[in-house]
C-alpha cells in the first residue's frame, strides 16, 4: 500500500468509527484565527506532546475531589464516558455521552468508585440508575459541537442515599475573566476497549489553556478516550475552592496532505452565564437552588 493510500485509510478509520471513544467532529482553523487550509478533526484521544497524565489509585479515589468522579456506562461492564457530580443528584457530562449521531444512548447508569486496587472492577462499585437526562436544544436538534454538554439526574442508591451525599460534589460556575495562564485540572476514566489490562483506568491531568471563546475552552490538559464528559475545573489555593468552568469533550489533531499530526489542543465546553443559568434550572427542578 502506498503512503498516500495508507494515510487515507488511517484517516477514514479515525473519522468514521463510532461507539465508545471513536467519535469525530470536523472543525475549521485554529481557535481565534482565520480559517486555514488545514482541516482539524476532533477525536477523544488527546495527548498533547508528552503524556503527562497521572494515574489515580484506589486511595486517590477515596479522596475528594476524585471521589466525585463518575463512570458513565452503556453496558454495565465498561466506562463509555466520564462525568462529575455537581449536586447530590446530578452528573455533569458531555452531550455526546447522552445523544450521538441522532440517537439517544441506552445508558445503563453510572458507577461510583469503580476500582479494585489499580484496576477497574465494576463489581465492587456502587451503581446509580439514571432518572432523567438533560441536553440543550442545540445539541438535541442538531448536535452542534459547541453545545456538547448535558446533565444526568440520578436515582438514589439502593439504601436511599444520593450519590453526592456519599461521595461529595464539585461547585460549578462561570467567570468572564478566565485567563490563559490559569492552571486547570481534570480527571476521568479510560475506555477499556482501547486500554491494556495492565494499565491504570483513571487519570488526572493539569495544564493551562491554549485559547478560549465565549462557548469553548481550548486546553492543553492530556486526556484519553473515555475521559469525555470529565470536568475542567480551577482550584484556588487562597479560598481552597474547586470550581468547574468547563466540560471536556474531545481534542483536535491536524491533517495536512498525507500527514496526520498529534493533537494540538483539547476542547471543553465553557460554562458561560447562559449555560450556568440553564444547568441551575435543571437542578432546581429537583434539588432547589441550593447549589447555585
Amino acid at each position: 500500500m502506498s503512503s498516500i493510500a495508507f494515510a487515507i485509510a488511517l484517516l477514514a478509520l479515525f473519522t468514521t468509527a463510532h461507539g465508545k471513544g471513536k467519535r469525530s467532529i470536523h472543525s475549521h482553523g485554529q481557535p481565534g484565527s482565520a480559517v486555514s487550509s488545514t482541516d482539524l478533526h476532533r477525536h477523544r484521544r488527546g495527548i498533547v506532546g508528552q503524556d503527562t497524565r497521572t494515574p489515580l489509585s484506589l486511595a486517590d479515589m477515596d479522596l475528594y475531589p476524585f471521589s466525585a468522579s463518575v463512570c458513565v456506562s452503556e453496558d454495565n461492564s465498561t466506562c463509555s464516558c466520564s462525568g462529575v457530580l455537581i449536586s447530590k443528584t446530578h452528573v455533569l457530562t458531555a452531550g455526546h455521552c447522552i445523544k450521538e449521531d441522532g440517537t439517544y444512548k441506552d445508558l445503563a447508569g453510572v458507577y461510583m468508585h469503580p476500582y479494585s486496587g489499580q484496576y477497574l472492577d465494576l463489581g465492587i462499585s456502587e451503581f446509580f440508575t439514571i432518572k432523567k437526562a438533560n441536553i440543550p436544544s442545540n445539541w438535541k436538534n442538531g448536535e452542534k459541537s459547541n453545545h456538547d454538554y448535558g446533565l444526568l439526574e440520578l436515582n438514589p442508591g439502593s439504601d436511599g442515599i444520593r450519590a453526592g451525599q456519599r461521595y461529595g460534589f464539585l461547585s460549578f460556575g462561570y467567570n468572564q475573566d478566565i485567563q490563559l495562564s490559569w492552571t486547570f485540572n481534570t480527571f476521568g476514566f479510560t475506555a477499556p476497549d482501547l486500554q491494556k489490562r495492565s494499565d491504570p483506568w483513571a487519570y488526572k491531568s493539569y495544564n493551562t489553556l491554549y485559547s478560549k471563546s465565549n462557548k469553548e475552552l481550548y486546553h492543553l490538559l492530556d486526556t484519553y478516550t473515555g475521559m469525555s464528559g470529565g470536568p475542567l475545573y480551577f482550584f484556588s489555593s487562597t479560598s481552597n475552592a474547586r470550581v468547574v468552568y468547563g466540560v471536556h469533550t474531545g481534542w483536535s489533531e491536524s491533517v495536512s496532505g498525507d500527514t496526520i499530526n498529534d493533537a494540538t489542543y483539547n476542547r471543553a465546553i465553557r460554562i458561560n452565564e447562559y449555560r450556568y443559568t440553564q444547568i441551575c434550572g435543571w437542578i432546581a427542578a429537583v434539588d432547589g437552588m441550593g447549589v447555585c
